[in-house]
């Protein structure tokens, strides 16, 4: 892995995929979710946000970084650990080169829109944060907002008060959280929709063509 890649990757949501122990069956995949904590060419750190992982020497994994334009891949043999603190650690070691998947490129328009989001692993939970647009595209939305929320996560999205945008909820996936630069008790979230239907991309696309002309 080149060093410039390597410092970009630290502080972002990872995916971690382990095969099937005994069997063929892509619905025996296993998917770990967690954060890169550190990275050097002979190791990356990811912790994790389970409570509880398979328990095994160590494991050969895939493993898929989410970087803001696109994927950083890898094969990786996988040691799992507790920290002094009590959290679990994977130390990977890479057994190929790395791989830069490019995302496709969506037009970006920016747009001030109101919205609301949510935990998609609480989707009745009472508190909805609040907040607004920085720019929109048919690929994902940066937004800015007093809510709380990390790489990684995954968000039911809302827009308010524009016709022209989707009117059902969005999943969105956290791929960055940043300080606002204008209001230092605001963040601004940068994530991707995932599992977006043709209607609402349909919907995206027409919005930022009529905002980009």
């Amino acid at each position: 892995m080149s060093t410039a890649v390597l410092s970009e990757i630290v502080g972002l949501a990872v995916r971690i995929t382990l095969p099937p122990v005994g069997g063929h069956s892509e619905a025996a995949l296993l998917h770990l979710f967690g954060n890169v904590t550190g990275a050097s060419e002979a190791a990356v750190r990811v912790q994790l946000r389970e409570s509880s992982v398979p328990s095994a020497p160590s494991r050969p994994v895939f493993v898929e970084v989410q970087h803001s334009s696109g994927l950083v891949c890898f094969s990786a043999d996988a040691f799992v650990r507790r920290t002094e603190g009590g959290d679990t650690e994977v130390v990977l070691l890479p057994t190929a080169p790395l791989e830069w998947v490019q995302r496709r490129r969506h037009v970006r328009a920016n747009a001030v829109v109101r919205c609301s989001f949510w935990p998609c692993a609480t989707p009745s939970a009472p508190v909805r944060w609040e907040g607004v647009t920085i720019n929109i595209s048919a690929g994902g939305v940066a937004l800015a907002s007093r809510g709380t929320s990390q790489a990684g996560d995954r968000l039911f999205l809302e827009f308010h008060g524009e016709e022209a945008l989707p009117g059902e909820p969005l999943v969105l996936e956290v791929v960055r959280v940043s300080p606002s630069m204008d209001d230092p008790a605001m963040t601004v979230v940068a994530g991707r929709f995932v599992e977006l239907g043709p209607t609402a991309e349909a919907a995206l696309n027409r919005f930022v063509e009529t905002r980009s002309v």
